[in-house]
């Protein structure tokens, strides 16, 4: 079997039942506990050291595990792989709820309204139950971690309805409430460190199940139990003596009070289920003996309660049966289910800058505070040479000495840290945020030989492909499921509010934090370049506005689209007196030339008349008619008089017609 790199634990039945007696005899229950047990070994033997490491760089906490060399006396925990977590949740938070409309929903139907309501309905109704910080804190657990887990539910939420009075004044008044319960979906962050899944799985559909093991107050057992919801008996004592999630160690009082409660989403041999007639000897022997290919398998959601107790346990209830646990890995690892976060992509060079500063605070302390050397033979009778402390070079430590203190005793100082150290820290430091993607001061800076726009530029666009691709990861992976399972939940537990529909939800994932300000700085360096009066000016501060965090967009929105709109809308030229008078003069000169063109025409028009009936009387004899002034016909007798020949002028010329008289 492939290990992939990571310890295989083997003969996990045998480990989990020898190492402490089931209390209980619910076979299911059994079942269930000694399959958890060895993934929940198999986690903490390959990532419980890590993630507890990681937990306390985040935290800022020291311990003297991660002391890289004995004689290390500093304490400081620098707090770049903190800022760069906490950097990275932040920029994905933003990145997908930056804005009101972070889910939409796609349809076939070009008549899709009743989609879009539901949708509108749906974002009102998780910001209701708190989805968008349940998402928020998975972020942090990638981050953190390197995979964020979600667990989609349903439950019931109490809801109280005020109540009206008229009083004896005409005034409507608070009476009371109406108080009742609700169905609820419930989205829940999961740590890993509560979570746990088959080994050979590399994603939660593949694997046989999976597990949220958790502490959780003893009352609401009890409180479940009363009210029938989980099944009556002892549940016992939580047997742990630390907690997976914190590794803090827990009191008895503690232990009374928490209960262990182990959810189990996966596959479970249906002869366990509650209900089932098999015999029990039959279900005994698939307890104690080798798997058998033959028995059902169906998917089931089971409860565990101090690893006795089955208080809980159907077949999956919800429509489609998929299972309700979610995950994504904020760096992909290929072939493995457990992703790379923040804190291991930057681990190397941060422990490097830890021990560059512990180290310069050494110096500092062994130089600002010399120590003391004197001759082993002068010391007093009090002293010993075996005393520990004594062998400790420690600063500003003070010895007795018996004898001439100049004599026997000097001072020893040494130098100071060594100059170059402080490069060293900001190599370190850009190292971190080169590893981690959490482009900040220093990146921005480089180094002294590439303090360039551009080359910040191709730094920055770097840190944005690769915030990118985890927004891709976290979209396919977690938010379009989560979200598609909250629609199916409602669908089919809320059905006055959600109608059955066909959809398909989108995830609005858009610039975070990081993206915003480099796309507004891009835009301001183009605004420079255009004048206030082009029509593109306010269109460019429209998304500049847009992308900033500001309290009055909306309004600023408003009032840049009115007037991008009225910039891009033509407008009449306004009025100009000087060049009125010019137009009505120029009109005057232009009738007097037409009117003087006119009269040369018609002059023109008469004088060629007048030669063409000169002509034709020449040729054939006849009598002529005067012309009449501003005439376009004329009429010639030809032939004795005995033929009329018609000449007129037409937009084409000079047309003649002949006629018998």
């Amino acid at each position: 079997m492939d290990s992939h790199g990571l310890n295989i634990l083997i003969d996990s039945k045998e480990a989990a039942r020898n190492k402490r007696p089931l209390l209980g005899d619910d076979m299911l229950a059994r079942w269930v506990v000694e399959k958890v047990d060895y993934w929940e070994e198999y986690r903490n033997t390959n990532y419980a050291e890590k993630w507890d490491e990681y937990y306390r760089i985040w935290r800022t906490e020291w311990s003297a595990d991660d002391k890289e060399r004995m004689v290390e006396r500093s304490k400081i925990m620098p707090t770049d792989l903190s800022e760069a977590v906490n950097k990275q949740s932040a920029e994905l938070a933003d990145a997908f709820f930056g804005r009101s409309v972070w889910f939409d929903v796609c349809d076939d139907d070009a008549n899709n309204a009743d989609v879009k309501e539901m949708a509108s309905k749906l974002r009102f109704d998780a910001d209701k139950w708190g989805v968008r910080q349940a998402l928020t804190d998975a972020f942090h657990f990638g981050c953190l971690y390197g995979t964020g887990i979600v667990k989609v539910g349903i439950s019931t939420k109490e809801y109280a309805k005020p109540t009206e009075l008229v009083d004896s004044f005409g005034r409507t008044v608070l009476k009371g409430a109406t108080t009742g319960t609700e169905p609820c979906i419930t989205v829940t962050a999961v740590s890993p460190r509560e979570f746990c899944i088959d080994p050979a799985a590399r994603d939660i559909e593949s694997a046989s199940g999976v597990a949220h093991v958790v502490s959780v107050p003893r009352h609401s057992i009890l409180e479940g139990q009363r009210k029938g919801i989980y099944k009556a008996g002892d549940i016992g004592q939580d047997s742990r003596r630390k907690t997976d999630a914190w590794s803090i160690e827990l009191s008895d009082d503690h232990r009374r009070e928490s209960v262990k409660l182990i959810e189990y989403h996966g596959l479970v041999p249906a002869v366990l289920l509650p209900g089932n007639k098999t015999p029990s000897a039959k279900k005994a022997e698939l307890l104690n003996g080798e798997p058998d290919p033959s028995i059902e398998m169906v998917e089931a959601i089971v409860l565990v309660a101090n690893d006795t107790i089955c208080l809980k346990a159907l077949p999956n209830p919800y429509i489609p049966a998929r299972r309700s646990v979610f995950a994504f890995q904020f760096e992909r690892v290929p072939d493995a289910f457990w992703g790379r976060g923040v804190v291991e992509a930057g681990y190397h060079p941060y422990k490097a800058l830890q021990t560059e500063i512990r180290a310069r605070a050494d110096g500092l302390a062994l130089a600002n505070y010399p120590t003391v050397w004197r001759d082993e033979a002068s010391l007093t009778g009090d002293q010993t040479r075996d005393d520990p402390d004594e062998k400790v070079i420690a600063p500003g430590k003070e010895y007795l000495v018996s004898g001439d203190p100049n004599r026997v005793i000097r001072e020893f100082k040494f130098s100071g840290p060594d100059r170059g150290s402080s490069q060293a820290i900001a190599d370190y430091q850009r190292m971190i945020e080169a590893a981690t993607g959490s482009f900040g001061f220093q990146g921005a800076l480089l180094s002294s030989k590439e303090t360039t726009v551009s080359a910040a530029s191709m730094a920055l666009q770097t840190f944005l492909r690769r915030s990118k691709q985890t927004a891709l990861n976290i979209e396919a992976d977690l938010v379009g499921p989560v979200v598609e399972a909250m629609a199916w939940r409602a669908m089919q537990y809320l059905p006055e509010r959600y109608p059955p529909l066909d959809f398909r939800f989108s995830p609005k994932g858009a610039l975070g934090i990081l993206q915003r300000d480099a796309e507004r700085a891009t835009l301001i360096e183009i605004l420079q370049a255009i004048p206030p009066e082009s029509p593109t000016f306010p269109a460019i501060l429209r998304l500049i506005v847009e992308s900033g965090p500001y309290e009055q967009r909306a309004q600023l929105l408003a009032i840049l689209d009115a007037e991008v709109a009225d910039r891009l809308t033509p407008k009449p030229p306004p009025p100009d007196p000087a060049g009125e008078a010019r137009l009505i003069s120029a009109q005057h000169r232009i009738q007097e030339h037409n009117d003087e063109l006119a009269y040369k025409y018609e002059q023109l028009k008469r004088e060629d008349i007048a030669l063409l009936i000169k002509a034709k009387g020449n040729q054939s004899g006849g009598a002529t008619e005067a012309p009449k002034p501003g005439a376009d016909e004329v009429n010639i007798n030809i032939n004795g008089g005995k033929r009329r020949v018609k000449i007129r002028r037409t937009d084409e010329g000079l047309v003649g017609e002949t006629e018998d008289i």
